[in-house]
């Protein structure tokens, strides 16, 4: 059995398969415009198994920005008709205020999809994004809510590893065609995962990868219906290509969220009714296997040690604990720049943000984390920072180094007419009306 399921050797036998998959998938005709995008998205989610995955209509409103300009090509005119017509286009310029960003947002009171054009993007990755943010338009009709994530310990060393050995035993289940052994890798994720979060229970990992996970299922589950197999082999290749990842606690759910659903899919139909109902996908797989928390995690024949050996991964889990370290010691050197030195604090008074969720998050205290960039954007005015914010835990404040000139600056601050920033403390600023 064991030769059945070593995910490694599998991933060192199939890595060139899979990455010719991807080129191959990658090479399909490219729209090269706004127009043609827009057509391209109406004529995917015409497919009535693409319309049936959660029984909605995801099309919508939706417009593309060009991140240099700021102008917006739109599918159609916004409810206070700022937009121009063009041909079968909406043109407009997206006012300072919003940050541009793929999301989904609201413009001129009504919910739209917004996505960033970019110069390399394949026709493939572009339309999976988009359907990505058109189901986080829809998300509140499904009864499943946005969040942030609060899963600060993937960033952790444990955390890291724990979540790593997780995709595993998902990706050994996606390769897996008896049932009985996909129930195992079932088993052995969720066993994994309860022991993660015993250790570190202040997470929101199972409603996170919901609001995420569920998004990039749906897009993920779209492309398969149009590409088959060359996307399944896709999508196996970048769960392989996330085990090199330093920082997850923002990503993780990209890539559990549409694994767990995939892997549904073959075994229990009708998991979706009942996410829509309330539970959580950690939740349905319990339901399928019928298990407690305690059934999996109280289980005498299986450990962390055993999980690893059966998955061939002793290298990679000392690989990975190297690497975690080596990030630790960088995000030492961050919480550094919070010490001592002269600091602006910005009220969160519906301010407006956008982060990569690529990037580290370093946890200071159990008061607030450090994101490395950050726009941010209210009646203030703007702020772009390229070099750590700390934000509160309650997300009332964002917290910037205060440099005092140009050299010393981390970020880039445009002030409403009106705002200024003013001295509260010895080392404490403030930006005041």
């Amino acid at each position: 059995m064991k030769n059945n399921i070593c995910v490694i050797l599998v991933l060192l036998a199939t890595i060139m398969l899979l990455h010719n998959c991807s080129n191959k998938i990658n090479k399909h005709s490219k729209a090269n415009n706004a127009d043609q995008y827009i057509k391209d998205i109406q004529n995917i989610l015409q497919n009535d198994s693409i319309k049936n995955i959660w029984g909605i209509d995801l099309y919508g409103p939706m417009m593309f920005i060009n991140p240099d300009s700021r102008k917006v090509y739109a599918n159609k005119q916004d409810k206070y008709y700022s937009f121009v017509k063009e041909k079968d286009l909406y043109t407009g310029y997206l006012p300072s205020e919003y940050n541009i960003a793929n999301t989904s947002f609201v413009y001129a009171d009504e919910v739209w999809t917004s996505v960033v054009l970019t110069k390399n993007a394949s026709p493939v990755d572009r339309n999976r994004l988009v359907v990505h943010e058109l189901w986080h338009s829809k998300q509140n009709e499904l009864g499943i809510y946005p969040c942030m994530s609060k899963n600060y310990h993937l960033d952790d060393i444990e955390g890291c590893v724990l979540l790593k050995l997780e995709i595993l035993s998902l990706y050994a289940a996606l390769l897996e065609t008896n049932k009985n052994n996909v129930k195992n890798h079932l088993e052995n994720a969720l066993f994994i995962r309860d022991k993660r979060q015993t250790i570190y229970p202040d997470n929101n990992e199972n409603v996170f990868e919901c609001h995420e996970g569920l998004a990039e299922y749906t897009a993920v589950k779209s492309m398969l219906y149009l590409y088959g197999n060359e996307y399944k082999n896709t999508f196996l290749e970048k769960m392989l290509s996330i085990l090199n990842e330093k920082s997850l606690s923002n990503s993780f759910a990209y890539t559990t969220g549409p694994a767990y659903g995939l892997i549904l899919d073959e075994i229990y139909p009708s998991w979706r009714e009942l996410v829509v109902s309330g539970q959580t996908l950690t939740d349905v797989v319990r339901t399928y296997l019928n298990r407690i928390p305690d059934s999996i995690i109280n289980n005498n024949e299986k450990n962390i040690e055993n999980i690893i050996n059966l998955y061939d991964a002793n290298e990679l889990v000392v690989q990975w604990r190297n690497e975690k370290q080596d990030m630790i010691n960088k995000a030492n050197k961050m919480k550094d720049k919070f010490i001592n030195n002269d600091l602006l604090y910005i009220s969160n008074n519906n301010i407006s943000f956008s982060f990569n969720p690529q990037e580290g998050i370093v946890q200071y205290g159990d008061s607030a984390v450090i994101y490395k960039t950050m726009r941010l954007s209210g009646d203030f005015g703007i702020i772009d920072v390229f070099d750590g914010v700390m934000v509160s835990n309650n997300w009332k404040y964002f917290i910037i180094p205060y440099g005092h000139s140009d050299k010393t600056k981390s970020y880039t601050l445009d002030l409403t007419n009106g705002y200024q920033v003013i001295r509260i403390d010895n080392n404490k600023f403030r930006v005041a009306k």
